[in-house]
């Protein structure tokens, strides 16, 4: 499968161009009521919504850098074992995938996906809530999932940047697709 086709990449680019679309959105009303009205309170908000415009565009573009390494094959590939884990607390909780690594020279590397959003986040809780909540997930295959996080996972590094890094995390995502039968 052509990397780019991989469900990980997609939902990666999906989220980075929404992001950065809504957060642009939101910007234009306060870079218009900066010229409207003198108000510094606007100019500030104005000024901070286009600083975030411009980080999520850079995130963008420096994925797509890597995204273009990984194809043109200048990247290493790291294959190891994954464990879920949970991070932030209260409304701020998410879920993402570590993988953890051995390199060549023997040490152990620990590399993170990015967060479970959508589809993934919904099932990888639907799995792991309490009976009672269950309901508000949906269903989910939790064989389906054992199987799928059993595998090794792909990780992309750049070798002149070893912090810039992709984990795969398609087969979860295929699992997260799939109907219960």
């Amino acid at each position: 499968m052509n990397l780019r086709e991989s469900p990980a990449v997609k939902n990666k680019i999906k989220d980075a161009v929404i992001t950065a679309s809504v957060v642009l959105i939101l910007c234009f009303p306060f870079m218009g009521l900066m010229f409207v009205k003198d108000n510094k309170f606007l100019v500030i908000f104005g000024i901070i919504f286009l600083l975030l415009v411009f980080y999520n565009i850079y995130k963008f573009l420096k994925f797509y850098g890597l995204l273009k390494k990984i194809e043109t094959g200048q990247c290493i590939i790291l294959a190891g074992k994954g464990y879920f884990s949970v991070r932030g607390s209260g409304n701020n909780r998410y879920h993402m995938l570590e993988v953890m690594v051995t390199n060549s020279d023997g040490t152990t590397k620990m590399y993170e996906s990015d967060k479970f959003f959508g589809k993934l986040g919904r099932k990888y809780t639907a799995i792991k809530a309490p009976a009672f909540f269950k309901p508000f997930f949906g269903t989910a295959n939790e064989e389906l999932f054992n199987k799928a996080s059993a595998e090794d996972f792909t990780v992309y590094v750049d070798p002149k940047n070893p912090k810039n890094y992709f984990v795969d995390i398609s087969p979860l995502y295929m699992a997260a697709e799939q109907k219960l039968g």
